[in-house]
């Protein structure tokens, strides 16, 4: 995402109708106080890939962005992972022959 017509801007982030957990944050998470309200917000500053929530178990879900006017959202990944010890998973060690 980037800012082209200004310096900055907040990007609001809401999953399934409500602002983002403390445990869904990111590096990029904030969260501020908007009229009286607690909400979770990336500040979109220079041109980069954002990250936007990190959901601790798999699921589906409705992520919303309220964007001022202006804002430029070129792509969004998805990725999910199971961490490591966190899986039934084995996985198998290759020795070289």
């Amino acid at each position: 995402m980037a800012s082209p017509r200004g310096s900055s801007c907040e990007v609001i982030i809401r999953q399934d109708g409500k602002p983002l957990t403390r445990e869904q944050k990111t590096t990029d998470t904030q969260f501020h106080n908007i009229s009286g309200q607690d909400e979770s917000l990336v500040l979109v500053q220079q041109a980069r890939m954002y990250f936007l929530v990190d959901n601790q178990q798999f699921g589906e879900h409705m992520l919303e962005l309220i964007c001022p006017a202006g804002l430029a959202a070129f792509a969004f990944t998805f990725t999910s992972c199971v961490e490591s010890g966190s899986s039934s998973i084995s996985t198998g060690v290759v020795r070289p022959a």
